[in-house]
């Protein structure tokens, strides 16, 4: 039986499904637009401004600049930062952010709590969080109290004689700086000295714009190796540097009439002098001047 010829329209129409069919297996699909690009982790940075001897007193603050860029080094403007600080009493200000067109985020941070404190960033994504792998820490020390500290006591005093100028004690900050507004009574006291020594004298006196003036004090004896200690309140106490007393010998290379003292070596005269004559040793007088005056320290009579 013979076949019909197909008519114009079937072969159109054959055509059409043909080419439709080699749309569908031999074409290729448009490429997709491209994510947003990501951080990179190590090339980013964390610093700090200070990482050490940051006083612990919510005041002092340590300035944090993060700075976000991509794998290429291109700076990634317009990012969420957030910051998170180890340990207690941390204060950021802020606490996250957006990095600007260098893509640059800063914060602040201060605390209340002394101890070594870590500084972590992360930088928010579709996929999560991208912390950076810098995390630089800062130390946060204690606040020290205010503290005394003598600011005239010479290298060298003569034993017997009024201290002069009037040692001072004053009340300085951690920076060795006079707090002029503190008040109270200091207390002195000899710390280190020879055996039998005594600091004479008044031994307290108030501050006055944060300075205590003691105008009489005196040792009597001689020797090496002498410290004072003052003492204030809550203030911490203060230990003077070792000092010298040298002898004040009126009485060797001097004839006394009538009759010669014997020098002792707690600065009193024997018999028939009321002066004081201050010396280191047991030394008398030996040599010879018709007359001499002693220095008035005290009155004896012996």
């Amino acid at each position: 039986m013979a076949s019909r010829p197909l008519s114009l329209g079937w072969c159109f129409a054959l055509a059409a499904l043909i080419v439709g069919a080699a749309g569908c297996t031999g074409g290729s699909n448009p490429p997709p637009p491209p994510g947003p690009e990501l951080p990179d982790a190590a090339l980013s940075k964390v610093e700090v401004s200070r990482g050490a001897s940051v006083v612990a007193d919510g005041r002092d603050v340590v300035t944090l600049t993060v700075t976000v860029v991509k794998a290429d080094g291109a700076a990634l403007a317009g990012r969420t930062v957030r910051l998170e600080v180890s340990g207690e009493g941390n204060m950021l200000a802020p606490a996250s952010g957006q990095t600007n067109p260098q893509g640059v985020m800063t914060a602040t941070l201060s605390s209340t709590r002394a101890g070594i404190k870590k500084v972590k960033a992360s930088v928010d994504t579709e996929g999560g969080p991208v912390v950076l792998t810098s995390q630089p820490t800062v130390e946060f020390v204690a606040v020290q109290s205010p503290k005394l500290a003598f600011t005239n006591l010479p290298a060298q005093v003569t034993a017997g004689t009024t201290l002069s100028p009037a040692l001072e004690v004053e009340v300085q900050d951690a920076n060795g700086q006079r707090l002029p507004g503190s008040t109270g009574t200091v207390t002195l006291e000899l710390a280190t000295g020879p055996a039998g020594a005594q600091l004479e004298g008044v031994l307290t006196a108030n501050l006055v714009g944060g300075v205590a003036r003691f105008s009489n004090l005196a040792l009597r004896k001689a020797g090496t190796g002498y410290s004072l200690k003052a003492t204030a309140g809550t203030f911490l106490a203060a230990t003077s540097p070792t000092f010298e007393v040298v002898p004040n010998d009126p009485c060797l290379g001097v004839t006394c009439t009538p009759p010669a003292p014997t020098c002792s070596a707690d600065g009193r005269t024997s018999t028939g002098y009321t002066s004081a004559c201050v010396v280191s040793n047991d030394s008398t007088a030996s040599a010879s001047r018709s007359s001499f005056s002693l220095p008035m320290m005290s009155s004896w009579e012996e």
